[in-house]
């Protein structure tokens, strides 16, 4: 996947997982292995790096080469006056993300044939001690711009836990309907709180929704 491809939000670089970067195999091995991302996601079955960077290798770049979009790679730009001092905006984008620090990951998914929705839905997770700071309203939101204007799709769907009150409080704070408790055929008829922008269509059933 394209190393030099980043969207920037006020505070976040949002970026592919790179498989040949141990430090993006170690992060997202930490992220899918805390409790919180478990309780929320299930497990991952992520144990080791290796596992981690033939999830990016394989499954990540595949959903990025099927269908445009797939889990990025959330980093927090470094603050301060001299942030750029040494590693200056001309420099390539890698050497930038270098002085970053990794909070989380968001993503786009549609599920697998037959049972896929019509358009993605928007997930996101940070890091337990770098929640409540915002960051998932952020990249969520410029996830939200980038599938947009780079790939030309302006509805996704939110899909939580009905007991997820910190998802369902990031949703409503950026503007989303909060449509009702679900069945998903695509989670096993699992029940799910699902949210979608003021955009969306009233009949949810042209997405795939009952």
């Amino acid at each position: 996947m394209d190393p030099n491809f980043f969207i920037e939000t006020d505070r976040l670089y949002i970026s592919y997982f790179q498989h040949d970067n141990d430090a993006h195999c170690d992060f997202l091995l930490n992220l899918y292995t805390t409790p919180e991302f478990i309780a929320s996601a299930g497990n991952t079955g992520l144990k080791k790096r290796q596992d981690a960077r033939r999830r990016i290798k394989n499954s990540f770049s595949k959903w990025r080469a099927t269908h445009g979009y797939c889990p990025y790679l959330v980093s927090r730009k470094p603050a301060g006056p001299t942030a750029t001092d040494a590693v200056g905006p001309e420099a390539p984008f890698q050497a930038r993300l270098a002085r970053c620090t990794p909070v989380g990951s968001v993503w786009f998914m549609r599920g697998t044939h037959p049972t896929a929705y019509a358009v993605p839905d928007l997930g996101f997770a940070i890091l337990p001690e770098e929640t409540r700071k915002g960051y998932a309203k952020e990249a969520a939101g410029g996830a939200m711009k980038h599938l947009k204007e780079g790939l030309g799709i302006d509805v996704a769907l939110g899909f939580t836990d009905p007991a997820n009150v910190a998802a369902k409080a990031v949703f409503k704070s950026m503007g989303w309907v909060d449509r009702g408790e679900m069945a998903l055929r695509e989670f096993g008829g699992e029940v799910s709180s699902v949210w979608v922008p003021p955009n969306a269509a009233e009949d949810l059933s042209v997405y795939g929704l009952p």
